[in-house]
């Protein structure tokens, strides 16, 4: 009986991360990839985690599914945010360059997205899968049980306050990952000023500032793409470390 407890304790907390983790989580990969992974990380880790003991009615039971279940995508959202970091560069470097006219769905942050913002989602994920990086996230949540053993979920206020933290964080990465190509734009745009200040019948600046600020926008995009990836990468440790805090804070 302690074990079958333990088992849905343990796919509570596994449900919440797979249902909130990048990749996994996308719009267009299907439900049950993420229910059946659950079902075939539960069968190898509650075996081995500490076991639960039973409760004694079944609203505790129900109580403490819920708690791993927030737990869980909570956890998940820690990854989350860092891919919204990048989303919100790619985004902030679209509208200076004027590239958001032509809009898309992006199928990895649930929005919509100009062509720059959905390339740059797709790296992403692709660069968090190649690198074995979802491999990382499901051995610190496989961790997790042996710091907070399965239903020892006391209080979430400690892990709300360290999700804000990372969302805060984020925001910041975001503002730094585009600052290069604001940059250059911004430096076109006064370049193309002082240009028609100089020559104020010639209209032709203007369009010519347009041409000017989409390709240097591109070309600096493509060219600090492997270093904004790698800045992504590190970002997603920190993601990491913060999905550890975050089961810390919840067992106090």
């Amino acid at each position: 009986m302690d074990l079958l407890v333990t088992a849905i304790l343990v796919f509570g907390r596994l449900g919440g991360v797979l249902l909130t983790l990048p990749g996994i989580s996308a719009k267009g990969v299907p439900k049950h990839v993420a229910v059946l992974g659950g079902v075939a990380l539960t069968a190898t880790l509650a075996p081995v985690v500490p076991l639960a003991a039973a409760p004694g009615n079944l609203g505790t039971l129900i109580l403490g599914m819920a708690g791993e279940l927030f737990l869980g995508i909570m956890m998940g959202s820690a990854v989350a945010v860092v891919f919204g970091a990048f989303g919100l560069a790619s985004e902030l470097m679209e509208q200076e360059m004027g590239s958001r006219i032509p809009l898309g769905i992006d199928p990895f942050m649930f929005s919509n997205q100009g062509p720059l913002g959905t390339l740059a989602s797709w790296l992403a994920t692709l660069s968090f899968l190649l690198t074995g990086l979802h491999y990382e996230a499901i051995k610190v949540l496989g961790d997790s049980f042996h710091y907070l053993p399965p239903g020892g979920v006391t209080s979430l206020t400690g892990g709300g306050v360290v999700l804000m933290e990372v969302v805060g964080w984020a925001l910041i990465l975001g503002v730094r990952l585009a600052a290069p190509v604001l940059a250059l734009v911004w430096m076109v745009n006064v370049f193309v000023a002082v240009l028609v200040k100089l020559a104020p019948n010639m209209n032709v600046f203007f369009s010519i500032g347009m041409v000017m600020t989409n390709l240097s926008g591109l070309m600096l995009f493509g060219l600090a793409l492997p270093y904004l990836l790698m800045a992504h990468a590190a970002a997603i440790h920190e993601g990491l470390d913060a999905m550890t805090r975050l089961v810390l804070s919840a067992g106090r």
